[in-house]
């Protein structure tokens, strides 16, 4: 069904370079039947229509951030512990501190490294291991303490700061860290807990437990903003490197995401306070492809930049939940009223402002997302001084 709904995109002149879903099981089944199996999955597949292209296969990001939180929440144990491997992957901007030379090695340390720094692993290669990653350096050592991510050491910033009028951890609620089964479904409040503020609140406390959340928490931040690039402007306005558009082949972020593959791999070997299978298959998956889609788009499609963001199922969703509202927010749609709902949306199109520098400014972004609407705000700010 999958092959036969890209042939007919294709079919009206559409190429298709990615395919975006959830961690649904039944999802997660086709992604395996067409990638190459349980245990095995490519990260794309030859274009059925265009030999010369790839159709990369990817797990919706958003969906995954939900599902480490909620696997956090859902540990046994009475503080809630991940028990993380050390080193953890980094980026500095410049070079990883990981693969920094002057990374202190403990006595009777296994070092990982490649020679080459100019070649990047083939994720998709059934036989890549640790000693194909370029430019990384990897520390397995049993001289290297486990990290212990608490939820029990949020709930205790939350309680020392609940009643104050000024707070260092603003994003920490009740319904943050004890959400309902439909709260677990809001993206907004797994932010609270993967927010930089929450980071350093934890680190400005001389709690030995508070340091290793915050040290956890700060290693899912980086790989989140990574992920979620979905505007040009984005790392400009926010004044930061992990969310600059992705230019360049040579890119740190790219080791970043190699490092975080192989911290994971270490970290599943661990049968306590760790991830579930389905969210630790889905999350190494997720970021080998979007490594590998990176580097494809860039040097086979020549893409001028390329924004991470983009590859999620989040329009889609928001698209559908539009269409319930103009229907009555009836969750049971038809076919006619979706067409007439579309029909509505696309007359909001025709309303807009036309600049020489931004282009056109569809009113339709009323409809869109945080980022897109902050976006439209940066661009009407500089349209406002134009006149």
């Amino acid at each position: 069904m999958i092959i036969k709904a890209i042939e007919v995109i294709q079919l009206c002149g559409f190429v298709v370079v990615v395919v975006a879903s959830d961690n649904n099981q039944i999802n997660a089944k086709a992604f395996e039947e067409l990638c190459g199996g349980e245990g095995n999955m490519l990260g794309g597949i030859p274009n059925p229509n265009f030999p010369q292209y790839r159709i990369f296969f990817i797990f919706d990001t958003v969906h995954i951030l939900k599902c480490i939180r909620n696997n956090w929440l859902n540990q046994k144990d009475s503080a809630q512990t991940f028990v993380f491997p050390r080193p953890v992957p980094t980026y500095s901007g410049k070079s990883s501190s990981v693969a920094n030379s002057s990374y202190l090695m403990p006595p009777n340390s296994v070092h990982f490294s490649c020679l080459s720094t100019d070649n990047y692993p083939n994720f998709d290669s059934r036989a890549s291991t640790v000693s194909e990653l370029s430019g990384i350096v990897f520390v397995s050592s049993t001289n290297l303490q486990p990290g212990r991510a608490s939820v029990g050491r949020l709930k205790v910033q939350y309680n020392s700061e609940r009643q104050a009028l000024l707070k260092e951890a603003p994003g920490l609620k009740h319904k943050v860290l004890n959400p309902s089964s439909l709260e677990r479904q809001n993206v907004s409040l797994v932010l609270g807990i993967f927010n930089d503020k929450t980071v350093e609140a934890l680190l400005s406390t001389s709690d030995h437990g508070a340091k290793d959340t915050a040290e956890f928490i700060r290693v899912i931040i980086s790989w989140w903003k990574i992920m979620n690039i979905k505007s040009s402007n984005k790392g400009v306005r926010l004044r930061d490197d992990l969310s600059l558009p992705f230019c360049d082949v040579d890119d740190d972020r790219l080791r970043f995401l190699q490092e975080f593959v192989h911290w994971l791999e270490i970290w599943n070997r661990d049968k306590v306070g760790c991830l579930t299978k389905p969210t630790f298959r889905a999350l190494l998956h997720s970021t080998k492809t979007m490594h590998n889609l990176i580097i494809y788009v860039k040097n086979s499609l020549h893409f001028d930049y390329f924004l991470p963001g983009k590859v999620q199922t989040d329009n889609l969703e928001r698209r559908f939940g539009l269409y319930r509202q103009l229907c009555g927010a009836s969750y049971h749609v038809s076919v006619a009223q979706v067409l007439e709902a579309e029909k509505k949306l696309r007359v909001s199109s025709l309303f807009s402002i036309r600049s020489s520098k931004h282009g056109i400014i569809n009113i339709r972004h009323v409809f869109e997302g945080e980022d897109e609407k902050t976006d439209l705000n940066f661009k009407l700010d500089h349209l406002v001084r134009e006149y």
